[in-house]
């Protein structure tokens, strides 16, 4: 009967104990949906006439309506506070939880120390007060000799105001802002935009017509590329080449590979054949079209017979054969490069002698025996 009575007991106790957790529960939830309001304000001392700032901070349940007091400029807060302004409202959700901060701007003129006792919030059907707030405006220091000054005034010892004894300066003169050129660029462009434009046609026209009166000159606005000739570039390559002392050093893969791509470039700025592109025997089936000399057909197919054999035999050059292969390139791009024609001398000599003969006819020079035989072996 008694372990009956136990369990029994203990059975009512948990029934009891889920009862208690239950309404807990309940309650928190509850409490959670409902709405709490936070006062502050900051600075809490100031001098008459400067401002504070009163912060609501107001936690409710998202998609709940909150009122907030409204002020506005001039109003009063309480006796001796007045309201300057209030600030928008600043709303942060989290956790289906709304954050709504409040900002007012007070002041007051009156020194004293004021309790401000709560800020009202309604919420739906219910008003929520904030907790109380203290203030405290305290009046300037005036130097012992003005409150010397005013306490005569008081007693009627003096019936005149003398400034320079209460320390009273006069106001004064307006200020001019410092000068800020970009301020000052931007009011002029708002102000003159007309003269702004012309300005700005005038600088584009003339550069244009710099640059047209140059090509004129000229023939170009700027100055051009100059482009070298071929075989100027080749033999640039191959002194390159030759300072470096690559076989000298073990790197004869490299040495060959520059001297027949310097090749293969000089090949196609001469002739025009894709040698970059082609191997070996591409090239020179290409190229012997071109070479009525055999020799330096021989001489070009010699280097690049030993060097497909160095970059895909591993052949290793004897040294003079490394020397040959620089210098049968010499020989290639010195004897196969393009000779410009030079301008006709003699038809340019007459013509300038025509021109600075004083009556304008053509003078005759005689030739000399001498002088025609130097000609004759100039020719030949």
């Amino acid at each position: 009967m008694k372990i009956r009575k136990i369990e029994y007991m203990f059975r009512k106790g948990k029934i009891i104990i889920l009862l208690l957790t239950v309404l807990a529960f309940a309650h928190l939830q509850s409490f959670a949906q409902r709405t709490s309001v936070s006062a502050t304000i900051n600075p809490s001392e100031i001098l008459i006439g400067e401002q504070s700032t009163i912060t609501l901070n107001i936690k409710t349940p998202v998609g709940r309506t909150v009122i907030t007091p409204d002020y506005e400029y001039a109003d009063t807060l309480i006796t001796g506070i007045e309201v300057l302004a209030k600030l928008e409202p600043d709303t942060t959700i989290s956790h289906d939880v709304m954050t709504i901060v409040q900002q007012y701007i007070v002041t007051s003129f009156d020194s004293a120390l004021y309790n401000i006792p709560y800020m009202t919030v309604i919420d739906g059907t219910d008003t929520i007060y904030s907790k109380n707030m203290g203030l405290k405006v305290s009046s300037i220091m005036l130097p012992d000799s003005v409150m010397s000054y005013l306490d005569k005034m008081n007693k009627g010892e003096t019936d005149s105001i003398n400034f320079q004894a209460l320390e009273i300066n006069d106001i004064k003169d307006i200020q001019a802002p410092p000068f800020m050129l970009g301020d000052f660029l931007i009011n002029f462009i708002y102000k003159y935009t007309w003269l702004v434009a012309i300005i700005v046609l005038l600088i584009v026209g003339g550069i244009v017509l710099f640059f047209y009166l140059r090509k004129k000159k000229k023939g170009y606005f700027f100055k051009p590329e100059v482009i070298l000739p071929p075989h100027i570039v080749a033999i640039k390559a191959l002194d390159k080449l030759k300072d470096e002392k690559l076989w000298q050093q073990g790197y004869e893969k490299e040495y060959y590979t520059e001297l027949t791509d310097t090749l293969r470039i000089y090949i196609e700025k001469r002739y025009f054949i894709h040698a970059m592109e082609q191997t070996s025997d591409e090239t020179l089936d290409a190229i012997n079209i071109f070479l009525e000399d055999s020799e330096n057909f021989e001489r070009l197919k010699q280097i690049f017979r030993i060097s497909d054999l160095v970059k895909f035999a591993k052949y290793k050059p004897l040294p003079n054969e490394n020397d040959l292969s620089l210098t049968y390139a010499y020989q290639f791009v010195d004897q196969t490069k393009m000779i410009e024609k030079e301008p006709d001398v003699k038809e340019s000599d007459s013509q300038s002698q025509l021109r600075n003969s004083p009556d304008g006819n053509e003078q005759k020079t005689e030739v000399r025996p001498e002088d025609k035989n130097i000609d004759e072996e100039a020719e030949r």
